[in-house]
């Protein structure tokens, strides 16, 4: 197994991908079964992959999902020279068109959604990992042609920023890649996230589930990783990035843990289930939440508190105000008597 494997870029807020290593350094064991219950962009799922842990990476979005699927639970399957060929000769497709056809003139020009039309056409006919792969690149193409890579960007913002000659003037940078066509952003890609896939010798699973479906499992996990989307931060994921699932119609109820009034009671509820569950529990806490202090905190020194560890971590949307004050924090719980 090569450890020096690096997991592609991934557009997603709040990704972990800097300080996944400092995460999974911290955690006292080293091996066994790693559950993480709120994966995202699987980053610290695949770090705990690449450590040879048994991966369990869940996570309710469709968009994230097929990330797990390509990376954590595939073990060599790559796109080859054939599939770019087959690629290369989409065309357009109008059932698909059809379906897409909400994303004209609201993400993108109709002549994309045409584009678009075939490479979905395309994908369906893909078969197993290599068919999560080719959607994982075609989550990243929509995402890039997107400003600030979030789905909920009105129109009129999309039209002003695909202005290249308005972003150098402004910015010094033209931010080209937002007008390539799909078929270009897939292309220039695919190699990278071909490179990523790898086997640890583990049989490892991804889901798609809400986390207490996850938990009803009957299942025992050395490790249980979480980072849920906490009250006052940037945390309506299902509108950044719905409109992938929406293509696709997987969009699902889920759990909401972003209420300030419910947040507490739900996350000592959930905290106390997975320590029936795992021997260790991992908390992931950003400072910028409001729940960073004081009450969540004061729940957390009542539990089986084990250890806390701090690294600063700056965050792209970050203002430069704030990039200095940011840190994140992970909670080491656990029902052993250390």
């Amino acid at each position: 197994m090569n450890n020096e494997r690096f997991f592609p870029v991934i557009n997603y807020l709040g990704n972990k991908r800097k300080i996944a290593s400092w995460i999974l350094d911290n955690i006292p064991i080293s091996s066994g079964k790693f559950l993480d219950l709120f994966a995202g962009s699987c980053s610290v799922s695949y770090e705990a992959k690449k450590r040879g842990f048994q991966v369990y990476s869940n996570d309710i979005l469709y968009s994230n999902y097929v990330i797990a699927k390509a990376f954590i639970e595939n073990p060599s399957i790559k796109i080859n020279k054939l599939d770019i060929i087959k690629f290369n000769s989409v065309k357009f497709d109008k059932y698909f068109y059809e379906k897409a056809s909400f994303l004209s003139n609201l993400l993108y020009h109709d002549v994309e959604v045409k584009e678009l039309s075939g490479i979905l056409a395309f994908i369906e006919k893909q078969k197993g990992y290599k068919k999560f792969l080719f959607l994982s690149l075609l989550r990243r193409s929509m995402l890039r042609k997107i400003p600030y890579s979030r789905f909920n960007v009105p129109w009129k913002e999309i039209i002003k920023f695909r202005d290249e000659e308005r972003n150098y003037s402004k910015y010094k940078r033209k931010r080209s890649y937002q007008n390539y066509t799909f078929r270009k952003l897939i292309l220039d890609d695919f190699k990278s996230y071909n490179q990523s896939v790898f086997s640890n010798h583990k049989k490892n699973y991804s889901l798609n589930l809400d986390v207490y479906d996850v938990l009803k499992i009957n299942k025992k996990y050395d490790v249980i990783y979480l980072d849920p989307p906490y009250p006052n931060t940037m945390n309506n994921y299902q509108k950044y990035y719905g409109a992938y699932d929406k293509l696709f119609n997987f969009e699902k109820k889920y759990t909401n843990f972003t209420k300030k009034n419910t947040f507490l009671n739900e996350m000592k509820k959930l905290i106390e289930i997975c320590l029936k569950k795992s021997i260790y529990v991992v908390i992931s806490v950003n400072n910028t939440s409001s729940v960073y202090f004081e009450n969540f905190l004061n729940f957390i020194f009542k539990s089986f508190f084990y250890s806390k560890h701090e690294i600063k971590l700056n965050y792209q949307i970050t203002g430069k105000i704030n990039k200095n004050k940011n840190k994140e924090c992970i909670f080491i719980l656990s029902t052993l008597n250390i």
